[in-house]
């Protein structure tokens, strides 16, 4: 199994007794935050029982992802949308026949009704390779401390809104949600499996 050159790791958690069911949790991360919850994520999933390989879309090939039962997808969402680095990935999903392939979407975003979701878009890109998704897309939520929101009078706009966005954090308990979402997407990839797989 080929994953990419470098920057990818197992999350290893209770042995799987259930087969040999994996799973791919595959993120875009600017800032650090959507590369914790994917973290978290694939802790949930090996805690039902299923083995993840957790990755970063630069070092995914693509190629790779048919070996998957379930692939995740998640990135944060900027402009309203999901990111460049992760359109570009989506894009290259062409290159594979993932067409009945279990998926799930996740994204990190501000908690505002004007934010927008990179998940929607993600879930769709998705939906359009023909994958089935196992369980809605879901959402960690983030926070711009109070200290960092004025600007500087020395720094100029795009300076201000850099330092902005790296300032902000995941709201506290989203990483144990996620582990909890993670378990849930799990068992319902399980539930979804050949009896031959599940016994």
């Amino acid at each position: 199994m080929e994953i990419g050159s470098h920057s990818y790791y197992r999350i290893v958690g209770r042995p799987s007794c259930r087969g040999e069911m994996k799973a791919c949790v595959t993120f875009d991360s600017r800032y650090g935050n959507t590369e914790k919850i994917a973290k978290s994520l694939a802790t949930g999933l090996e805690e039902a029982g299923i083995r993840a390989t957790c990755v970063g879309v630069s070092s995914v090939i693509v190629e790779s992802l048919s070996e998957y039962d379930l692939i995740c997808v998640g990135g944060p969402t900027q402009y309203r949308t999901a990111s460049k680095a992760m359109q570009d990935f989506l894009g290259s999903l062409s290159k594979v026949d993932l067409s009945g392939k279990r998926a799930f979407a996740f994204d990190t975003k501000r908690d505002s009704l004007l934010a927008g979701s990179a998940a929607k878009y993600i879930e769709g890109a998705l939906k359009n390779r023909g994958m089935r998704i196992v369980s809605q897309r879901q959402s960690a939520m983030i926070a711009t401390p109070e200290a960092e929101m004025e600007r500087r009078e020395s720094e100029s706009k795009d300076e201000w809104k850099e330092r902005r966005h790296g300032s902000e954090k995941l709201l506290g308990g989203e990483g144990g949600r996620f582990e909890q979402i993670g378990r849930q997407v799990g068992r319902a990839l399980l539930e979804a499996a050949p009896m031959s797989i599940r016994s």
